[in-house]
């Protein structure tokens, strides 16, 4: 389905063993080796919007198709990020803190994660 989805959204913890350069086994593509690989293919959904991980938002560059940070949640930093990837990670010049979550939107979540996975 995400293959096929109009925008696709990535959730999912971050260290360097799941941030890695080059994976051994490819469910979903993304945009694979850069622009107009997922149209040679005939893939006709737009591919990944973005990747929420548990230290920051990413987003993709849309000449390059390469994932880079462009949110860092509070009590995070840069450097934190970039060693919990195993790749030189690409970061925005205009990266910015991600604001911090309202109580109205801290019980949301809260609802949504019953287990404290994500806010742990």
């Amino acid at each position: 389905m995400a293959t096929s989805g109009k925008r696709v959204l990535a959730i999912m913890p971050q260290d360097k063993k799941k941030f890695v350069e080059k994976v051994e086994y490819l469910t979903t593509p993304g945009f694979l080796g850069g622009p107009g690989e997922r149209e040679k293919l005939g893939m006709i959904g737009g591919g990944p919007d973005c990747v929420v991980s548990t230290m920051g938002v990413y987003r993709f560059d849309e000449d390059t198709k390469e994932m880079y940070l462009a949110e860092y949640f509070p009590g995070q930093t840069v450097e934190k990020i970039k060693a919990a990837c195993a790749w030189d990670l690409k970061v925005s010049p205009n990266v910015i803190e991600t604001p911090s979550p309202t109580e109205e939107e801290l019980a949301i979540i809260r609802g949504i994660d019953p287990t404290n996975f994500y806010l742990g």
